[in-house]
């Protein structure tokens, strides 16, 4: 089935008889269990499961505490598995310059946030978050760090991996090239662009976008956990010293195999901008990068608010209530969060995740690529636009070409009738 310039992939030849791969072999007969399942990352990594490890047993989602086994059983009973592999990110640790795969140091014990987060309310937990998380760019990055102490303190004990990795955005290839259906930061600020609603953001325009499709992210983590269950047979068959064990960590991130910078990244926004247009959108899209928070702050005020307090005040005067405003404080909030991680180059050592992809066979290697040095940009966010206008806007494919009444655009979209 093919859908214009997005593709179904060929289910068929996937299931015709051809040599069992190492992977595969490996996940034959497992039984797996994923947290998250229901999240974007998830339903891409249930799905790869299905079609390229056949052979499975039974896998496992977690998605609400079930009742009937108590805690303490159900911790012993997860930790007794063969493997986990966590999904971190690479921005973990914003301080450091120079991130190698491997543990830092946070200035904030785990033990001490979940015993905060235990035993103090509500009311003061939500006062006192901004202070804790200041040195991180959001609470999501901040948590992540905190997971990976924990990792770290049960020490070879657990048989965990970890693989950092930038921001998660469609499919390349697998299962339809440019799905998604995930409104994250930047898919938002993306989406708002190709509408022609947001055109400024504040960063540096030369520091690299670190961003990884979903696809790749999830053979990365399939190929992680394959190689952590040889080591750790070894560990438990004591082939090799305890003290030799670490835990591998992966630093996956696009700079590492084709460099894309924020202004790349919106030149490519823009070349395939005609991709994500469709009936709803309402100015002439373009982006401005600016590393100053004073001109960012002055062009938001009169390419963002200005315009969006004109036309909403129209709208009130027709009778209806717009919705604009509201939708630019939102997009406000989210581009301040993605700001924090245009401002300062950073390098991605990944030495491990090399290591890990000299160690596939041939065909493990098509059937679990993770190697983004084989992607054309331009190709990826050809059809990454189109990902968004059908699967998030829920536009066709191929649209009629849009009429030129913005402002009718505009009543179609960011207004609704409150009689």
């Amino acid at each position: 089935m093919e859908g214009g310039d997005i593709f179904i992939q060929d289910f068929i030849n996937d299931l015709q008889e051809s040599p069992e791969s190492q992977i595969q072999k490996c996940f034959r007969g497992s039984s797996i269990l994923i947290t998250g399942g229901t999240g974007f990352v998830g339903k891409v990594l249930i799905e790869k499961l299905l079609r390229s490890c056949r052979d499975l047993n039974t896998i496992y989602l977690v998605v609400r505490p079930l009742n009937g086994q108590n805690p303490n059983e159900r911790v012993k009973e997860m930790f007794t598995s063969p493997a986990f592999v966590y999904l971190s990110s690479v921005f973990t640790n914003p301080s450091v310059l120079d991130v190698y795969e491997q543990f830092y140091n946070s200035p904030i014990a785990a033990s001490t946030i979940i015993q905060m987060v235990e035993t103090l309310p509500d009311y003061i937990l939500n006062r006192v978050t901004s202070g804790l998380v200041s040195e991180w760019p959001d609470v999501i990055t901040f948590t992540k760090a905190l997971s990976e102490q924990i990792i770290q303190s049960a020490g070879p004990e657990l048989p965990a991996c970890i693989i950092r990795s930038g921001f998660v955005l469609g499919t390349a290839n697998e299962p339809i090239a440019g799905w998604t259906n995930d409104l994250n930061n930047l898919t938002g600020c993306a989406l708002g662009s190709g509408l022609g609603l947001v055109r400024v953001f504040h960063g540096s325009s030369s520091v690299n976008a670190e961003i990884v499709p979903v696809d790749m992210l999830v053979n990365l983590l399939v190929v992680g956990c394959w190689e952590l269950i040889g080591n750790r047979t070894e560990f438990v068959n004591e082939e090799v010293p305890k003290d030799t064990v670490n835990t591998l960590i992966y630093n996956y991130a696009s700079s590492n195999y084709k460099p894309c910078s924020w202004n790349q990244l919106g030149e490519k926004f823009f070349k395939n901008e005609k991709n994500v247009s469709s009936s709803n959108f309402l100015w002439m899209p373009f982006y401005y990068v600016t590393d100053s928070i004073f001109i960012y702050w002055i062009m938001t005020f009169y390419l963002h608010t200005v315009p969006a307090k004109v036309v909403d005040l129209f709208i009130w005067f027709m009778g209806k209530e717009s919705r604009l405003n509201e939708f630019y404080k939102r997009v406000h909030t989210a581009a301040k969060n993605l700001s924090s991680y245009q401002q300062i180059h950073v390098r991605y050592h990944n030495h491990n995740v090399k290591n890990l992809m000299n160690k596939l066979s041939p065909r493990d290697k098509i059937l679990f690529d993770f190697d983004m040095s084989t992607l054309s940009w331009d190709d990826y966010f050809d059809k990454y636009l189109k990902g968004l206008r059908v699967y998030l806007m829920g536009n066709p494919l191929h649209m009629p070409e849009t009429n030129n009444n913005t402002l009718n655009r505009y009543l179609n979209s960011f207004f609704h009738n409150d009689k």
